[in-house]
């Protein structure tokens, strides 16, 4: 499926829900980044581009405090190995 959104996103096909490319590009962001799916900052920044701020917003006190979702990002041994296939894609 991310392979058929990254051709689709290549040849300008457009999607009826905007905020699906941006959950899309924000994911792939946070995989570069930090190696993995970073949950906390990946809801930060989706929330931060759709501007849908207050969306779900009851249900993140719950989250954090059940230790569901990390405030702060786990280390992964090869993030450079990551980066470089981001820049190979390219």
């Amino acid at each position: 499926m991310d392979a058929m959104r990254e051709v689709a996103l290549e040849k300008g096909i457009k999607t009826k829900e905007k905020d699906t490319v941006q959950f899309h590009k924000t994911f792939l962001n946070q995989i570069k980044k930090f190696g993995k799916a970073f949950e906390f900052g990946l809801m930060r920044d989706y929330k931060l581009k759709t501007m849908n701020l207050f969306q779900d917003l009851t249900l993140a006190p719950e989250t954090i405090l059940k230790g569901k979702i990390k405030l702060f990002p786990h280390k992964v041994k090869d993030r450079k190995g990551i980066r470089k296939i981001f820049e190979e894609k390219k």
